[in-house]
């Protein structure tokens, strides 16, 4: 039995102990490399968090972003459609969510022109993700040069904050 389950007929993702309605999924069906997909929960209007997990695992990627979720998130993010960050304040507490602008080079996880909220997080911790973004206010500033909240260690050069403990798959 999968972790993480889509039930169409009320348009929800159930997990261990959760549910949370889902404004698009999408079910790759059986690819060579197993069963892989993908949903998008609305935080609030045009602030999304796409999940991405493939079957059985129990991790579930997710990355904040703006726009309109009528398809799924590419590797490409359209002109209408931007990464979002977390900034935090002079403390290192989360102070808002602020605009990732698209890098010149097209590639929406560059770090060069700021680095989105985005990291695989154990399903478990999915609603406690949810709580925390939806908590968060809109920022009128964007998230270049500053320092933004995600744990991934291959971005430590990147001077980022780490992510709440427990969200760490």
């Amino acid at each position: 039995m999968p972790v993480i389950a889509y039930n169409d007929g009320s348009r929800t993702l159930q997990g261990p102990g959760w549910t949370v309605p889902v404004v698009h999924f999408t079910d790759t069906g059986e690819l060579p490399w197993g069963r892989y997909f993908e949903a998008t929960v609305q935080i609030r209007h045009k602030v999304f968090l796409s999940l991405q997990w493939d079957d059985p695992h129990s991790s579930i990627y997710v990355e904040l972003f703006d726009g309109d979720a009528d398809e799924p998130l590419s590797d490409m993010i359209p002109p209408d459609k931007h990464a979002l960050a977390v900034l935090p304040d002079r403390r290192g507490a989360p102070r808002g969510i602020a605009r990732v602008p698209l890098c010149s080079c097209g590639d929406r996880g560059c770090g060069n022109a700021g680095t989105q909220f985005a990291h695989a997080i154990p399903a478990e911790s999915l609603p406690d993700v949810l709580a925390f973004v939806r908590e968060l206010p809109d920022l009128a500033e964007d998230a270049t040069g500053q320092r933004t909240l995600l744990n991934e260690s291959d971005c430590s050069s990147h001077d980022l904050l780490h992510l709440p403990e427990g969200w760490d798959e």
